[in-house]
């Protein structure tokens, strides 16, 4: 997730069922090195930091990325401890040019252990979001640790767990870029955990298509299958994006806002507006659904689809043993195939 040079501040108010806010955004005025001439060299490994004691850290080789290309690359592992919590985590990505850099499960077509390349279609992949989210916290460079959980509550980290780090680096420039990716996760034991947390991924998928030179919007909605307590909602699209908005669907009909972006700033793409809950979170019951909104306008004269423009909301609930996606109303879990 690349952090911009702009510093930004909101601090903005929503309810829905209990009070929420979207947390403060803040972010150092971080220079960016750039591409002086064409042919040069720009290393931009991250500086790296220890996981908290008795925590995991998955660092992949430096790699690099050729002048005017983008692309996705996959490091596969597999975590071989005994199930645990996981209720500190905290991404490093190359500063500049990234676009994500997820920690995601794996069900479908996997490589081994230590493998670094190209990745697969995400379909392929099988769960497409991540297997950890920023949750009470707004992702910043000086945030340590990105999940802020209610006492007793942490993600779960499975034994034998295949896991793949999936990284997007763009590079509009002359030079090639050295990068390097990596994940830090602190561990509660099984034990001290009393519900399990997970992120949850709402997605349009490849669906995203809007037409040259006009306005379009995208809505689709997910019903929830269990009841479950939401701690936080964050949004993603891309530069085209002019509105987001997040519906609670309630079970008797009635519709309530809660997440609402009126004037979709390009900077949201890779620095999320998150709305956190507060007080352990707001409750939604099976069979209500959340219904997503995305507005953009396409001023060029090409159709742009999916993946340079995307439409997701990502949302933190427990609970909920494992991380799960709703694709346009379908939800994807397959637990048997870790």
């Amino acid at each position: 997730m690349r952090y911009p040079s702009l510093a930004l501040t909101f601090a903005w108010l929503m309810s829905c069922n209990a009070p929420a806010q979207y947390a403060e955004v803040s972010a150092a005025d971080h220079t960016i090195p750039t591409c002086e001439n064409e042919g040069d060299y720009l290393d931009l490994r991250p500086q790296f930091v220890p996981a908290p004691d008795n925590g995991i850290e998955i660092r992949t080789p430096a790699f690099e990325i050729a002048p005017y290309s983008q692309g996705f690359w996959c490091y596969w592992g597999t975590y071989k401890g005994p199930t645990t919590g996981v209720d500190h985590f905290r991404p490093f990505q190359s500063d500049g040019y990234d676009h994500h850099n997820l920690l995601r499960a794996v069900t479908g077509v996997r490589e081994d252990d230590g493998v670094m390349g190209v990745c697969p279609t995400a379909g392929a992949i099988g769960h497409y979001g991540p297997m950890y989210w920023p949750t009470g916290v707004e992702p910043s460079p000086d945030v340590e640790n990105w999940l802020n959980l209610p006492d007793g509550v942490a993600m779960q980290l499975q034994q034998d767990q295949k896991w793949v780090l999936d990284m997007h680096y763009i590079n509009p420039t002359g030079c090639t870029l050295l990068v390097q990716n990596g994940v830090n996760l602190g561990i509660l034991p099984a034990e001290e955990v009393d519900s399990w947390a997970a992120p949850i991924r709402l997605d349009a998928g490849e669906t995203v298509e809007l037409p040259p030179n006009t306005d379009s919007t995208l809505e689709f909605e997910c019903e929830w299958p269990d009841d479950v307590k939401i701690l936080s909602v964050g949004s993603h699209m891309h530069e085209m994006g002019t509105r987001f908005s997040v519906d609670l669907i309630h079970n008797d009909g009635e519709t309530e806002p809660v997440y609402e972006i009126e004037e979709w700033d390009p900077e949201y793409r890779n620095f999320p507006l998150m709305l956190n809950y507060p007080n352990g979170g707001i409750s939604v019951q099976a069979g209500e659904a959340f219904r997503t909104t995305c507005d953009w306008t396409n001023p060029t004269d090409d159709t742009v689809g999916f993946p340079d423009e995307m439409c997701s909301t990502f949302v933190s609930a427990y609970p909920v043993e494992q991380t799960m996606t709703c694709s346009l109303g379908v939800w994807m879990l397959e637990p048997e195939d870790r």
